[in-house]
């Protein structure tokens, strides 16, 4: 019995590690007979080439739909207007992450599976293209719609909905506004990926000059170009645990530009070192809180560590640290934020996976 017991366990292990992949044509296969691409769409193709945690086979999401799953040694594709879209597939939890899509151009999109706490969790990462047309050559069709060899591909997994945003190229940059002068409200909603809760969050105007506008008490202090003065009362989660000093957005947002962001926080008991890249990723449009805003994309990638305070920072146990936030020249704050992140130890082991939105302007 032991022993049987024993083949059953190592044969479900097995199975989860490898698992089935897709069975249709390889993509050097059929890559020259996929369908032409209209004047402003876009391709994005999902690849997943690892067989570990290949039993984990999620459905993947593009803004709320069903696209295909994702299969270990496969890929598929859906054709979609230029703008950015938001990837997404859960298991225990939800992962998702935003897919800039460029007019007669592809995006490569690597699916995978990380150890969870009871089954594996589903990851992305966007891929460059010279490396997204490497790894996706020897991988097998696993779309809903057969493709073959030769034959054009007619690929209608899940209907487009309307652009969410225009070409990068047809949005200009604009200088930064101030913010309303008869704002009183700002709400955002955060959502914690791995609670699965979501609450509003709300600062509330209580003092206003032409030089600076406090929230909550002081507890957000803000210049009316959106620079961050102070923050000592973080409400909304990472997004102002972990804020550098002046905010998560400089000045110079020229396309492709960057900056190192080397920093040290004391913030609600915990004291925080950063030390993070950040590159200016594309402007775009985005619908939020109703309006249609042009958008500035800033990505945020390191490592951060965290200890009570007064505790000896260096001997924290860092970890990996993502971020992306969405810059509204016209309001002159950020209207999303996404961040994940997991490191420490012991007692001071933490885990994040937080989106904040821009709910209201009042």
């Amino acid at each position: 019995m032991r022993r049987r017991a024993m083949w059953l366990l190592v044969s479900a292990w097995t199975l989860f590690l490898v698992g089935c992949g897709a069975t249709g044509p390889r993509y050097s296969e059929v890559e020259g007979s996929l369908p032409s691409l209209g004047d402003n769409q876009g391709r994005i193709v999902f690849l997943r080439d690892s067989g570990f945690g290949g039993a984990v086979q999620p459905e993947v999401r593009l803004d709320g739909q069903v696209v295909g799953k994702s299969q270990p040694n496969s890929f598929f594709f859906v054709d979609r207007p230029a703008g950015t879209w938001r990837a997404s597939a859960s298991t225990e939890t939800e992962t998702s992450i935003s897919v800039p899509v460029k007019a007669k151009a592809s995006s490569y999109v690597l699916m995978g599976v990380d150890m969870g706490l009871l089954v594996g969790r589903p990851s992305f990462q966007v891929l460059g293209e010279s490396e997204g047309k490497t790894r996706v050559r020897s991988l097998a069709y696993g779309g809903a719609v057969p493709v073959a060899p030769g034959s054009a591909a007619a690929v209608a997994v899940a209907p487009a909905r309307p652009a969410p945003s225009a070409p990068a190229s047809a949005v200009s940059p604009s200088p930064p506004k101030a913010t309303p002068p008869g704002l009183q409200v700002v709400e955002y909603t955060l959502r914690d990926s791995y609670s699965l809760r979501e609450r509003r969050v709300v600062y509330r105007v209580d003092e206003s000059t032409p030089e600076r506008r406090s929230f909550n008490n002081g507890g957000w202090v803000e210049k009316p170009d959106g620079e961050v003065i102070s923050v000592d009362a973080p409400i909304a989660g990472e997004f102002d645990l972990a804020m550098p000093p002046g905010g998560w957005i400089r000045g110079d947002l020229a396309d492709g530009s960057g900056w190192s962001a080397d920093y040290r926080v004391e913030r609600s008991g915990l004291l925080i070192k950063m030390d993070l890249q950040a590159s200016v990723v594309e402007r775009s449009r985005m619908t939020v809180a109703g309006r249609e805003l042009q958008v500035v994309q800033v990505d945020y990638r390191g490592f951060t560590q965290r200890i009570p305070s007064g505790g000896n920072i260096g001997a924290a146990q860092p970890g990996r640290f993502r971020a992306s936030v969405w810059w509204s020249p016209e309001l002159a704050r950020v209207v999303r934020f996404e961040a994940r992140s997991q490191g420490g130890s012991g007692g001071n082991a933490f885990r994040v996976d937080e989106r904040l939105e821009l709910a209201a302007l009042r």
